[in-house]
């Protein structure tokens, strides 16, 4: 089991809770291949702390129940 910490801020951390998902958006239409290597590295059973910048707090442990995709959409 490891331990991953997401740098939010709170738009996205609302999300993240709301949707129970962890992922990454495009800020283009060019695929980023860094940001999809942070998310592959989640695996099932792992945990997963945010800090939410803007609060200055972090927030967790939440666990990995899936393993993850692409969605090209």
């Amino acid at each position: 089991m490891n331990y991953h910490l997401f740098i939010v801020d709170e738009t996205s951390f609302k999300y993240h809770l709301e949707y129970m998902f962890v992922g990454t958006g495009k800020s283009s239409t060019n695929f980023d291949i860094e940001l999809w290597k942070d998310i592959v590295r989640l695996k099932k059973g792992d945990k997963i702390v945010f800090y939410v910048q803007n609060l200055k707090k972090f927030y967790g442990f939440f666990e990995v129940y899936s393993h993850p995709f692409f969605d090209p959409n």
